[in-house]
């Protein structure tokens, strides 16, 4: 599903998006008869996590349960379904992949913190990676929270410190585990929500560059650049105006803005008032 998801997106043949479609109404119809919102095929699948969900925990480096490397296998699946909404633009997919999510949580709920690290130590793929890709496709943060679960403590932890432990490790089991870190660090540094009836502006290395609208938005991290709200802007003008000396109109800046309709004119005068504060 990801390669074809994949291809479509990079040759725009319609036959890789016909393929998706008919992939995802395949994988609709299984999750429909499950009733759950399991998705997985591997045998006995839900038997053994119903187990793990209990407590009963028998782990191992690519055994959990007695099946092989299930959330790896399962990982497969969801990036699948990532991957045929993002690529694709088929919203069924995101439907299958949150109530596919929904399933993981509740195997994972009635689980201690020890419980849960205790059944990472088994091979689990890039779960985090996915649920976080699924928080930002989606808003919803018990995605989020979701993925911060699949945090291997044993790995990360000593990693995060600059303790080399990788020595003598299953590099593909360790090399999922960072890239959903890097993933959730993204996230945490580019991702932002604008409110209703709120725009905000982006600013890359304090320049102007585009202003956003209400809904979830992505900027490029680690503070290069920075959003603000729009109020937060006009109250800077404010400040500036009163150190140039200025006065302020009848009924002020705020109350006259708040008069204008419609986030599309406010994006306007954000750019408006962002070139004012660059010196106009």
């Amino acid at each position: 599903l990801s390669a074809v998801s994949l291809m479509f997106a990079a040759t725009g043949d319609v036959k890789f998006k016909e393929r998706a479609d008919y992939l995802v109404r395949e994988m609709q119809e299984v999750q429909d008869k499950n009733g759950d919102g399991y998705l997985g095929a591997l045998e006995n699948g839900r038997e053994a996590f119903a187990a793990v969900s209990r407590g009963e925990i028998r782990s191992g480096g690519f055994d959990l349960n007695g099946l092989w490397s299930p959330w790896y296998t399962l990982h497969k699946t969801y990036a699948g379904l990532r991957d045929a909404y993002r690529h694709t633009g088929n919203r069924v997919a995101l439907d299958l992949e949150t109530k596919y999510a929904a399933w993981a949580e509740g195997v994972l709920k009635p689980l201690t913190d020890a419980q849960v690290q205790k059944m990472l130590n088994t091979e689990h793929g890039g779960m985090n990676e996915v649920l976080a890709d699924l928080y930002a496709d989606t808003g919803d943060e018990r995605y989020l929270k979701l993925a911060e679960k699949f945090h291997h403590d044993a790995i990360l932890d000593p990693l995060a410190k600059g303790q080399d432990i990788l020595p003598g490790k299953h590099a593909n089991t360790q090399i999922p585990k960072l890239i959903g870190l890097a993933t959730l660090l993204v996230l945490f540094t580019g991702y932002y929500q604008v409110e209703p009836d709120e725009v905000a502006i982006v600013q890359r290395f304090g320049a102007h560059v585009r202003t956003s609208e209400p809904g979830p938005h992505f900027k490029i991290p680690f503070g290069i650049e920075t959003q603000r709200p729009f109020e937060h802007v006009l109250q800077r003008v404010d400040r500036v105006r009163r150190r140039r000396g200025e006065q302020r109109g009848p009924g002020g800046h705020h109350r006259e803005m708040r008069q204008v309709p419609g986030t599309r004119q406010l994006a306007l005068l954000a750019r408006s008032f962002d070139l004012f504060l660059r010196g106009g």
